[in-house]
């Protein structure tokens, strides 16, 4: 009898699965500043003065979504508040 075999071993598979799992979706604020290529504490003070995207809170922990941060730089980094009219637009765009 032939052996069956799999073109990924157990390990790559369990290897493959931690790495996607292995990225976090929500940062926490030194993953967050991380990111955007800047120190913890000057990320404190965007959020605190309305220039960074407002965290998530889970609990007492609070949260920053990467996918929300990446699209917030690519639109230039807008103030929070110019920043939530621009993603809901973003979510709803108008027909003309």
């Amino acid at each position: 009898m032939s052996a069956i075999t799999n073109d990924f071993p157990e390990d790559e598979v369990i290897r493959q699965a931690s790495q996607r799992s292995a990225r976090p979706v929500m940062l926490r604020d030194y993953e967050a500043a991380a990111l955007l290529g800047i120190g913890r504490t000057k990320f404190r003070q965007m959020v605190s003065s309305g220039k960074a995207p407002k965290g998530i809170r889970f609990g007492r922990a609070i949260r920053w979504s990467q996918s929300e941060l990446l699209d917030w730089v690519d639109a230039g980094c807008p103030p929070r508040d110019k920043w939530e009219i621009l993603k809901i637009s973003m979510k709803n765009p108008r027909s003309r």
